[in-house]
């Protein structure tokens, strides 16, 4: 009976640990299909004995795929991470130990992502490994955000490393290939609206003057709806994860360019703008040759090396055009002593010479003559430092903005004559015949001083350029405009020098051989701007110069013989 009992108490004993361990399996079984994270089981041995919902669920891998054997899920591991993992995998299996790993699993959609793989052993009452149980987590947001970090330190460490932004550039162009892409470009806007690419990098070195190459044999199309064009225009990134055929055509010159891009490789790109203060400077182009695709990830990140090299480049540049204005600065001061100087010096002597000259004459009365002699010189030499002085003074007030203009009508032809007239003496001194056409009156309403201030600063230079060769002046009028021209035939001006001789303290010559400070032609320019007008110049070196003043306002004829209200 007792023997009975026992054997009825252990049957029941067995029965309620088999339900609770079926409930136990059944719980483990409802939670691998609820949690979000992939969970699985293996035998002792390894071998996948255990469907894994989750599993399938993010790798689309089919059910007799996933439970064939022992390495069936192996397939859904990026072909560069198997062999590790299984490795890995055989020694955790042999020593019984909790098997981690990282490794790439492919998702459903064809993508790769990011997995910390654990797995433990599950032992039974005598140590015994019964199964091993196993997590993965998907850590690619983490992975990218430390690789993220990681890269744009590196790029910023280049960056601000030196103020050579073209060595720097492409210093960032080979952190960028392979870690973002296989071939890369950086293309900045020149200062004439066209575009240089000053960086470029390929994962094949040989193959990186053919990423120079492609732009030159490519037109761009600044109204196209894609490409870099579109970029450098809007300001705006772009993004294809796959780069149709088409793409290919899209403003190729000729079939080369197109055959350098099938060479070069176009199946992904990005294409980032140059931002800093608001405005584009260029653009950062990625591609992916082949066999990968760029995703949002990838173009944040590289939006924001873009902005990095962006400062860069413009912190670059603002320092080159300080440490240019400070030259400038300090030659313009040097120019300007020596000007303000010449004037003074002949000054000085005349004035010691009339102090002499009435010591020497005691009480008697100083010859008249010799006395207007020497006071039209000193008269001369302070006229010349007034003009120095006011042309300073025009600086400073174009600087702040507060050139003021006197409007009235001006017979513009009238004030070429009064300053042709009062030139007679240096047009003289300096072998030049001076004339002027002017069929008639040319009368609008502008500056009367502002424009014989134009027209100082054009014949000066003119006489000054030009000594001794002929200088012609004429005043017309087109389309309801004024035309003043200037032609001398004296030295000319290198093509090189026409863009900048309209600026601040440029000139086109040597100071030594000519003087002056550098500020007239800025001066003028400055004024007929401010009269509504344009002024440019045309120039053949050895043959002279001719510059032409357009200004708008010009009175229809009917109106001149109508008095002025």
């Amino acid at each position: 009976m007792r023997a009975r009992l026992k054997a009825e108490e252990l049957s029941a004993s067995l029965r309620s640990q088999h339900e609770a361990l079926q409930k136990s399996e059944e719980r483990f079984r409802s939670l691998m299909h609820a949690v979000s994270q992939i969970v699985w089981t293996t035998d002792a041995e390894g071998r996948v004995s255990a469907d894994s919902p989750s599993w399938r669920a993010f790798t689309g891998q089919p059910r007799e795929k996933y439970l064939d054997g022992r390495y069936g899920w192996l397939e859904c591991i990026h072909p560069e991470d198997r062999g590790r993992t299984v490795r890995q995998w055989v020694e955790a299996l042999r020593l019984r130990k909790v098997f981690e790993a990282e490794h790439r699993l492919r998702r459903h959609d064809g993508t790769y992502r990011t997995m910390s793989v654990r797995g433990v052993p599950v032992a039974t009452e005598d140590g015994q490994v019964r199964e091993w149980v196993g997590i993965h987590i998907d850590i690619t947001e983490q992975r990218r955000s430390e690789e993220s970090a990681s890269f744009l330190a590196r790029a910023s460490a280049v960056l601000s490393s030196s103020l050579d932004y073209e060595a720097t550039l492409a210093h960032v162009a080979r952190l960028v290939v392979p870690t973002l892409a296989d071939w890369c470009a950086v293309d900045l806007l020149t200062a004439d609206g066209g575009l240089e690419r000053v960086a470029a990098a390929h994962r094949e070195p040989e193959m990186v003057a053919r990423v120079y190459e492609v732009l030159r044999h490519f037109e761009l199309d600044w109204n196209a709806s894609r490409g870099l064009a579109r970029v450098l225009r809007t300001g705006e990134p772009e993004w294809l994860p796959t780069v149709p055929e088409s793409f290919f055509g899209a403003g190729a010159r000729d079939e080369h360019q197109t055959r350098l891009l099938h060479e070069l490789g176009l199946a992904s790109y990005v294409c980032v703008p140059l931002l800093s203060r608001g405005r584009i400077l260029g653009a950062l182009t990625l591609v992916y040759a082949r066999g990968r695709e760029y995703d949002e990830w990838t173009l944040r990140l590289a939006e924001d090396l873009a902005r990095r090299a962006a400062s860069s480049v413009d912190n670059a540049r603002l320092f080159r055009e300080a440490k240019e204005a400070v030259q400038v600065r300090d030659e313009f001061l040097s120019i300007a002593s020596h000007e303000l100087k010449t004037p003074l010096t002949p000054l000085r002597l005349k004035l010691h010479s009339l102090r002499r000259s009435a010591r020497v004459a005691g009480d008697g009365a100083m010859d008249s003559r010799a006395l207007l002699a020497h006071l039209d010189a000193a008269e001369r030499q302070v006229s010349r430092l007034s003009r120095l002085i006011d042309s300073l003074l025009d600086v400073s007030r174009i600087g702040a903005g507060k050139l003021e203009l006197d409007w009235e009508d001006v017979d513009l032809v009238e004030v070429v004559r009064e300053v042709v007239g009062r030139f007679e003496p240096q047009a003289t001194k300096a072998g030049c015949r001076v004339t002027l056409s002017a069929p008639g009156p040319v009368v609008g309403r502008w500056d009367r001083l502002r424009l014989d201030q134009v027209v100082t600063n054009l014949l000066t230079n003119a006489l000054k350029y030009g000594a001794g060769k002929p200088v012609e002046l004429s005043v017309s009028t087109q389309a309801g405009h004024a035309v003043l021209l200037v032609r001398d035939q004296g030295i000319g001006i290198d093509p090189g020098n026409l863009s900048r001789i309209f600026e601040r303290f440029e000139r086109a010559v040597s100071q030594r051989h000519y003087g002056g400070l550098g500020l007239g032609l800025y001066i003028t320019r400055t004024i007929v701007q401010a009269l509504g007008g344009t002024i440019e110049a045309r120039s053949t070196p050895g043959e002279g110069s001719t510059f032409s003043v357009s200004l708008p306002g010009v009175y229809a004829e009917r109106a001149l013989r109508t008095p002025a209200s």
